[in-house]
């Protein structure tokens, strides 16, 4: 019987904390609370790389509400890309783009390794933007493009960084397609 006590006297006091202050008992604990526990830290992490991701795209200097909607514009756009028929290799290419997750120099700490194009220690800004290959990607996009879709304003680009990587249409009196 005292065995009993004790036993239910450390189980009404075992628990967790949840990442937002909650105390999970072991008396409540849930499937659904337990899974909350174990991908709280890991959302969290892909929340922060989500909004670096939509920071770099926009610029250091965007507001947040900008920010924030770039973030809500990625995470929409991913949801429509996994639904797209196509393999699953080339989606994942802008799944790990977005969360920082390519094999590149930078993020691999090698700093000796170069670009083909001459770069140090390129990251993945450099690949997938401001490389010369990535450009002529970009330029290739953007001639492809009917002026009608395009807003083409002089002294500015038609299509920046923000379109290609937060998968925004760029400016134009047309919508390029209604899905």
């Amino acid at each position: 019987a005292a065995e009993q006590q004790v036993e239910a006297m450390l189980v009404a006091r075992l628990g967790w904390q949840t990442h937002d202050g909650r105390v999970v008992s072991v008396a409540h604990l849930s499937v659904r609370a337990a899974t909350s526990l174990q991908l709280g830290p890991l959302r969290a992490e892909r929340r922060d790389r989500l909004h670096m991701f939509a920071q770099a795209a926009l610029g250091t200097a965007a507001a947040q509400a900008t920010v924030t909607a770039g973030v809500s514009s990625v995470a929409a756009a991913q949801r429509k890309l996994w639904k797209v028929r196509w393999d699953n290799a080339f989606k994942a290419t802008y799944w790990r783009l977005v969360l920082d997750g390519l094999p590149t120099a930078q993020r691999m700490h090698q700093q000796e390794a170069a670009c083909m194009c001459g770069a140090a220690c390129p990251g993945r800004v450099h690949h997938f933007w401001d490389c010369p290959v990535a450009a002529a990607v970009v330029d290739s996009v953007l001639t492809a493009l009917p002026a009608a879709w395009c807003t083409r304003v002089a002294g500015r680009p038609p299509l920046t960084m923000q379109h290609v990587w937060l998968m925004q249409r760029p400016a134009g009196p047309k919508k390029l397609h209604s899905g």
